[in-house]
C-alpha cells in the first residue's frame, strides 16, 4: 500500500539524500557511493540519483565550494 501511494520510492529517497548531502558538504560522486553503502538501495537507483544530483552541482563547483571553505579555516 506504501508503494502505491509513492510513500515508499527509493529513486526519490536516492536522489533527496545526495541531494542534501551535496549542498550541506561539497562532496563528489565517490564518496557519495561510499555513502549509500549500508543503504539497501540498488546500485541502479544510486548511480541515478548520483548522475541527476551532479547534473545540479557541476564538480568545478564542488570543487570551488571546497576550496573555499579550506581557504576560510586557514589560520593566518
Amino acid at each position: 500500500k506504501l508503494k502505491r501511494y509513492d510513500y515508499v520510492n527509493d529513486g526519490e529517497f536516492a536522489y533527496g539524500y545526495a541531494s542534501t548531502k551535496v549542498a550541506a558538504t561539497p562532496i563528489g560522486p565517490k564518496r557519495l557511493r561510499h555513502s549509500f553503502a549500508t543503504m539497501h538501495v540498488s546500485e541502479e537507483i544510486v548511480e541515478e540519483a548520483i548522475r541527476r544530483t551532479m547534473e545540479e552541482h557541476p564538480e568545478e563547483e564542488l570543487v570551488r565550494r571546497a576550496l573555499r571553505s579550506k581557504l576560510r579555516s586557514r589560520p593566518e
